[in-house]
């Protein structure tokens, strides 16, 4: 569709996801998002640094570079929207930014960076499956530690990739506060029973486990987020995705905004991502999610 500077149309900038470690914009390509569409508006997305080289913590880093480089790239991004995404028929002053996972916890942090500086590069707010993340100082012990860890590596990228390769490299990130996630043990047995029965999930200790990983991960935060955005007076909105055909793992409901024609739905499921899709982006277009197919409850 051409567009023209006068235009103003909504602008939606996507933040992916991989824990700040992986993934890149070409896995969510938005042609099924845009050809849906039945108002008008300009997608956009970006690259940023991730693994060690956007979020690798430390006095080093502080002292020589800069932190939290990923951030800066992403913050860098929505000032380039702001300054030129009216030449594409997008207007800066409606600009909502939307991610999943790593990308809606970004989102989080471009609510709050600088003690809530940050705004005025946008104006609402999206997120898919929103952690929260450990939030060391860059100094402290455990970061420190890390920084240490990834400097003893770092010659094995002077190492041809067949031979080390830079996956060594990226387990070092600073991927949910975890190093060495292999050797971390949480003690939570004691009060496990209490609140997660066994018996409520079939005696099945993996489905027990994917509830309280679900509810403490990513599930409680999102309420969290929600609940003071209502006290705040914000028009607020909350979906939860429980779909038995399609699982209702980490992500799967992206399926329903990027498939690209990668998955073939039942009639249950197209009506479902027809709902959802009107519902996000008529939240873009128009700040009220609505959709032709389905009601909020």
């Amino acid at each position: 569709m051409a567009t023209a500077v006068t235009d103003g149309l909504p602008v939606l900038v996507y933040i992916h996801d991989g824990g700040f470690e992986s993934r890149r914009t070409s896995k969510y390509p938005p042609e099924t998002i845009v050809l849906g569409l039945t108002e008008p508006m300009i997608f956009v997305t970006m690259e940023y640094c991730l693994g060690q080289f956007g979020f690798l913590p430390g006095t080093a880093v502080n002292d020589n570079g800069v932190l939290s480089a990923g951030l800066l790239d992403q913050k860098a991004a929505l000032l380039w929207v702001q300054k030129y995404i009216n030449q594409f028929g997008g207007n800066p002053n409606n600009v909502t930014i939307w991610g999943q996972s790593a990308g809606a916890g970004s989102v989080v942090y471009h609510l709050i960076g600088n003690r809530g500086t940050n705004t005025g590069l946008f104006n609402q707010v999206m997120g898919d499956s929103t952690p929260f993340f450990y939030l060391p100082n860059y100094n402290d012990t455990f970061p420190e530690n890390l920084f240490a860890m990834f400097a003893n590596l770092a010659w094995r990228v002077r190492q041809p990739v067949n031979e080390r390769g830079y996956d060594d490299l990226s387990a070092w990130g600073i991927n949910e506060g975890l190093g060495d996630r292999d050797t971390v043990e949480l003690d939570i047995e004691p009060n496990a029973e209490q609140y997660y029965p066994l018996v409520d999930y079939q005696g099945s200790l993996s489905l027990q486990g994917q509830q309280m990983h679900g509810e403490m991960r990513y599930i409680c935060s999102v309420v969290m987020i929600a609940s003071i955005g209502y006290a705040a007076g914000l028009p607020t909105y909350q979906y939860q995705w429980d779909n038995p055909s399609l699982s209702s793992t980490h992500s799967a409901e992206l399926v329903a905004f990027f498939n690209n024609d990668s998955v073939v739905f039942n009639s249950a499921d197209t009506q479902l991502v027809a709902a959802m899709t009107g519902y996000w982006m008529s939240f873009v277009t128009s700040g009220m999610p609505t959709s032709s197919t389905a009601a909020i409850s």
